[in-house]
């Protein structure tokens, strides 16, 4: 019995106590004894190991029955993606003919293309591989954002790359097949301008794109005599560079000592920096244009006309309205050119 639960998070069906021909006498002495405790009607668990949300995704799919794969926000989490740990609600694929029995905290995704999924196992359990797992983010996910950071994470942890997300939407491609056009326009996208690391690099170059300034390059290399390093949002062509500055990795002992190094090896190699926070990004996203585009006029940008950029929703909307993700309105548009009062001509 231990050496069974020992490969399921410490967990064991009814009808694996069964067939390790545990009686019912048997069963109700073991947890009369302490050394097990019921997770469910058909489920226990081995007594003093620990009950983690691991463990409630590994009852989940042992209750489902075979063939039940972790997916969607589930197997983001075992995977270790960023932004999806420990998931209250446990996310299953089954194929379509069937029916699980519904339970609480448990969400269930009858898929027409189950045999298309590529079986992977992380901590013990089966889930859906890497590329799978992007296209059910896309498809399953309401805010694009959501979906965007699970690509973001799988890249920056090779745990799937460009070629394999190609082949899972070719594989997948069907007529009414959620995510496939959401996924296969940011492909298209972020092999033009490369692959941010986190959502806030992404919001940073949407909202300059959309401000008309040209397309920059994302997680762009630098060699400088000090130094390599990578800039979040890059135009080489003028050697200026936006930084996303978050309290979480710049408000450190480290970064407090490294980023004024890093600053300076860079202004030392010809580039301009500018630093950008989230505050000012979603309260004043009309100021990091303006910021920007000045300082790619200083490096010889041609000035041009810029189309109106109101405010920002995260998949690339325009609305007059103020949006929950940027706050404001904003109006971006080249400094406006003096105007001059026409002189009236007076009659005598």
């Amino acid at each position: 019995m231990a050496a069974v639960a020992a490969t399921q998070h410490a967990l064991i069906t009814l009808d694996q106590l069964a067939e390790l021909e545990v009686t019912r006498h048997q069963r109700e002495h073991l947890l009369a004894s302490g050394r097990i405790v019921r997770v469910s009607r058909e489920m226990y668990r081995l007594n003093g190991a620990p009950s983690t949300w691991q463990t409630r995704i590994a009852a989940a799919q042992l209750a489902a029955g075979p063939g039940a794969v972790v997916s969607h926000r589930s197997a983001a989490a075992l995977y270790g993606l960023d932004g999806f740990d420990q998931q209250r609600v446990v996310h299953l694929s089954v194929p379509a003919r069937r029916s699980p029995r519904k339970a609480p905290g448990i969400l269930y995704h009858r898929c027409a293309d189950y045999d298309l999924i590529v079986v992977e196992h992380r901590q013990n359990m089966a889930v859906t591989d890497p590329s799978r797992l992007v296209l059910d983010l896309y498809a399953g996910e309401p805010n694009p954002d959501v979906a965007r950071r699970g690509l973001f994470s799988a890249r920056k942890k090779n745990l799937t790359s460009w070629a394999a997300l190609d082949d899972c939407l070719a594989r997948h491609a069907r007529k009414g097949r959620k995510g496939i056009t959401r996924l296969r326009a940011d492909l298209e996208l972020y092999r033009r301008i490369g692959c941010p690391e986190t959502s806030f690099e992404d919001a940073i170059a949407r909202v300059l794109m959309r401000a008309g300034l040209p397309d920059p390059q994302l997680q762009y290399p630098v060699l400088t005599p000090g130094g390599r390093y990578r800039i979040d949002v890059a135009f080489p062509d003028f050697r200026v560079g936006i930084e996303g500055k978050s309290k979480a990795h710049h408000l450190t002992d480290e970064a407090f000592e490294s980023d004024p190094v890093r600053d300076a090896d860079l202004s030392i190699a010809g580039w301009v920096i500018i630093h950008v926070t989230w505050a000012q990004l979603r309260d004043d996203p009309a100021g990091v244009v303006r910021r920007v585009h000045r300082a790619l006029q200083s490096r010889g940008f041609e000035r041009r006309s810029y189309r109106e950029a109101r405010t920002a929703t995260p998949d690339g909307g325009r609305t007059n309205q103020t949006a929950s993700t940027w706050g404001t309105r904003a109006a971006v548009a080249a400094p406006p050119s003096p105007v001059r009062k026409r002189r009236r001509s007076s009659r005598s």
